[in-house]
């Protein structure tokens, strides 16, 4: 078995890859959570079933926020923007 090198990324790589904003999967946690309860409850679904619903609301919150879209930076700096700065009296 051949031995791997160890990767070389540069300062600059590693700060711009420390300033990405990290996607992870929706609701993670409530996933985990099932997953271990199967797993306690020997892969049964009537004592998990409470859980496996918090997940769904969660999978669809995640959906529906996702279809809504994300404010832009331009309409949150608007809240800020004095409309009477350049008129003339």
């Amino acid at each position: 078995m051949l031995a791997r090198a160890p990767i070389k990324i540069s300062l600059q790589q590693l700060r711009i890859a420390a300033k990405k904003p990290r996607k992870g999967a929706p609701c993670h946690n409530e996933m985990m959570k099932v997953m271990d309860l199967l797993k306690d409850a020997e892969y049964h679904i009537a004592p998990v079933y409470k859980h496996i619903l918090e997940y769904d609301k969660c999978i669809d919150a995640a959906k529906a926020q996702r279809k809504r879209g994300k404010a832009s930076t331009l309409y949150h700096l608007s809240k800020y923007l004095d409309n009477n700065k350049n008129k003339k009296r």
